[in-house]
């Protein structure tokens, strides 16, 4: 009969296998429980490691919009390892974005979007307090006011005239006419000649 001792239990190579196991399954076991106890939106079970990524399909928000059907407005999803709540429904969004607003402002906080944005100082990062309050107050009246927009409706009707003579002249070429391309090059087109004044 073998006998082992408890120098061969204590194998540092058996170690480095158990370990990580170990972390997995107290992870999942956590969030497990953190889903139960605290009243978090249904979900979808998921794995341990790439959470509910195999449900996401080469168009997600058709995937999301399943979900949807099955779970509710408001779910639930594990994007690898980042926990994610979905809203799918317009009375859902308006909770998110409008009524419990400055609950959901902040964003995480990357390095590397750090560094590219001088500390989060672009508005799109800056975590919630006076700066993003005072850069959003900012935006609304000098970028996204009526009087702006105003001043840039004859760049918008400007282009929207030459998109479908551009469009015709391809067609009596009888070349082929992506309208998609063409789409996106007069947003392009309106975006450069609003900040720049060139196409």
């Amino acid at each position: 009969m073998q006998h082992y001792n408890l120098e061969d239990l204590r194998h540092p190579t058996s170690l480095l296998f158990e370990i990580p196991f170990i972390l997995l399954l107290l992870q999942y076991l956590f969030r497990l429980l953190h889903h139960r106890f605290l009243r978090s939106p249904p979900s979808h079970p998921h794995l341990p490691i790439i959470g509910h990524l195999h449900l996401l399909t080469a168009v997600p928000h058709q995937s999301l919009y399943r979900l949807s059907l099955r779970l509710g407005p408001i779910f639930s999803l594990c994007l690898g390892t980042v926990p994610c709540i979905v809203a799918s429904s317009a009375a859902a969004a308006r909770e998110f974005l409008k009524v419990h607003d400055t609950s959901f402002s902040n964003r995480p906080i990357i390095k590397a979007v750090s560094i590219l944005t001088y500390g989060s100082s672009n508005f799109s990062f800056a975590p919630y307090g006076g700066f993003w309050r005072f850069t959003k107050r900012l935006n609304m009246l000098e970028l996204f006011s009526n009087r702006t927009l105003d001043q840039f409706r004859p760049i918008r009707q400007d282009e929207l005239w030459q998109l479908p003579e551009e469009l015709y002249a391809r067609a009596k070429e009888g070349a082929v006419v992506d309208v998609g391309a063409a789409m996106t090059r007069m947003t392009n087109n309106v975006t450069s000649r609003m900040a720049v004044s060139r196409r």
